[in-house]
């Protein structure tokens, strides 16, 4: 299983307890509402599009996907960090390569070339220590 698909199962996992939590409270709430006339009621909403709620069944809906909001952040910082990490390590080792290929390089042309490039993956890797905006 690669990291995405890690990531992706962690993700399910975690909404599954969300939702679970989130029945559990619909459950307690029904059992004690649950009159013919809000049977009705949730039986007839059940049909509508969400577009057709009122703004405050809207704003109810919103406040529940809220609850998943923590997940995606914590999936996205993992992701981020772990391809930081692997994008460093590239870059790491294309600056050896860039050393020691320098030793080898003749003209100035070149070895200006060099060096831009290795500058250039320094201020690189310097950036992806970062913390995102």
């Amino acid at each position: 299983m690669n990291n995405t698909e890690k990531r992706l199962e962690e993700f399910v996992e975690e909404g599954a307890n969300l939702e679970h939590q989130r029945w559990a409270r619909w459950h307690k709430y029904s059992r004690l509402m649950a009159t013919p006339s809000y049977i009705e009621m949730w039986d007839r909403k059940a049909e509508m599009p969400y577009i057709a709620l009122t703004n405050e069944e809207q704003e109810s809906d919103r406040k529940e996907t809220r609850n998943y909001l923590p997940l995606l952040e914590k999936a996205i910082t993992q992701t981020l960090a772990e391809d930081r990490k692997r994008v460093r390590g590239i870059m790491q080792q294309e600056l050896k390569l860039l050393s020691s290929a320098y030793a080898g390089l003749e003209t100035l042309p070149e070895k200006s070339a060099n060096l831009a490039i290795r500058d250039s993956f320094i201020r690189i890797l310097s950036s992806l220590d970062k913390p995102d905006k």
